[in-house]
């Protein structure tokens, strides 16, 4: 073999040799960041969300996620007016909720539609203009007014939830967060009530303390007006 013919063997094994050790570092090496980037997710608002107006409560329940579609349960209990209670079925998608409401209402099956909007720490509801045909409002985002003033809160876990049987065949419905308890009467009335100062017990009461919850162990009664209207309830068993 000439050494011409050498030569060029010589070369061509270099050029084979740098492709082998070039391909085995490309597969070898580890992927980019870019490629080995988790996928952005947008948090889950799963949980219960409490919004108050004065002694009006309205509590949001996000039960389910998947995907863009969610479904979950909406209360409106209202002290004075009319209150309502069904399920919510619908998306989620860039901080807009927007679900199919059924609901009962004074006995009732109605359904509407709800929009919220996500804010920090909770969600605000939105209203939009009434469809003058269907009497119904209709979802359209740039139609929907967001009501700032009232936020539906993420709210603490449930601590306790317990239905108190009382004279006079009344009842107590209570659920009992950290600092609040909501309570369901059996004459229809529904309220938040903060927790306040008490000298033994749990006490809870409105602004003005002029309707007063107390509960100690498995008892508990109400004042209203310096005046017991449920007295003697023991939790039922």
């Amino acid at each position: 073999m000439n050494k011409k013919l050498k030569i060029v063997l010589t070369l061509l094994i270099i050029i084979i040799a740098c492709f082998a050790v070039f391909f085995y570092y490309q597969k070898s090496k580890p992927a980019s960041l870019a490629n080995n980037a988790p996928a952005v997710t947008e948090q889950s608002i799963a949980g219960t969300y409490i919004g108050h107006l004065a002694n009006d409560v309205y509590i949001l329940s996000i039960l389910s996620e998947q995907g863009e579609s969610f479904t979950g349960t909406l209360d409106i209990k209202n002290f004075e007016k009319d209150s309502s209670t069904g399920t919510l079925s619908g998306t989620y998608k860039n901080g807009y909720l927007l679900a199919d409401y059924t609901f009962q209402s004074e006995g009732t099956e109605s359904v509407n539609w709800v929009a919220f909007k996500k804010v920090d720490g909770g969600f605000i509801r939105g209203s939009g203009n009434i469809n003058p045909e269907t009497k119904t409002q209709s979802i359209d985002l740039n139609k929907i007014t967001f009501d700032s003033s009232v936020v539906y809160e993420l709210s603490n876990t449930i601590v306790n939830s317990v239905t108190f049987s009382c004279d006079a065949n009344k009842s107590i419905k209570a659920v009992f967060y950290k600092d609040r308890v909501i309570i369901s009467l059996s004459d229809g009335r529904n309220m938040s009530l903060p927790q306040v100062l008490s000298g033994s017990g749990a006490r809870y009461a409105n602004f003005d303390e002029s309707f007063v919850f107390w509960n100690k162990g498995d008892t508990a009664f109400v004042d209203e007006d310096n005046s017991t209207t449920y007295q003697n309830c023991t939790i039922k068993k």
